[in-house]
């Protein structure tokens, strides 16, 4: 599944953050609402984030960030996964100005991880409200369409 009409980019600089800013204002008066980003892009994230707080917008917008660039060559790290996930998202929320993220991807998947142990801390961040929806980028659809049973641990 994509998401049309959205708007991301890794070419934010906070030194150039006003270019960016009007280009934010023209995309959301044009009805854009979709923000796509991830902490993998650079300061992304804090100007889009400067940008939420200075137009006081977050109640129009949706923010899409990724989760899980850390690992080799972009991928999912299997050392860690959960305390990964957690440690970048709680380092987002601050970087967006907000207290949840709308849609969290994962992206490039890692196949050597089940995906009930992928699935798992994200099913724990719904939980906890700090994410609304999670999905996936380069992801094979035989790794979707195979997630049942997904353990849930809300400690």
């Amino acid at each position: 599944m994509g998401i049309s009409n959205s708007i991301g980019n890794s070419f934010y600089s906070i030194d150039s953050k006003e270019k960016w800013f009007e280009l934010l204002d023209e995309y959301v008066n044009l009805g854009g609402a979709i923000l796509g980003t991830a902490r993998g892009y650079g300061v992304s994230e804090n100007v889009l984030g400067l940008w939420i707080e200075a137009r006081s917008t977050r109640h129009q917008i949706i923010i899409q960030t990724k989760c899980g660039l850390t690992g080799e060559n972009g991928y999912l790290p299997a050392q860690n996964f959960p305390e990964v996930v957690r440690e970048e998202i709680t380092t987002s929320l601050p970087a967006l100005r907000t207290d949840y993220i709308d849609v969290l991807l994962l992206r490039h998947d890692n196949q050597e991880m089940p995906v009930a142990d992928i699935l798992a801390p994200l099913n724990n961040e719904l939980v906890n409200g700090r994410v609304h929806a999670f999905g996936a980028s380069n992801w094979e659809y035989r790794r979707l369409t195979g997630r049942m049973n997904i353990p849930t641990n809300t400690e």
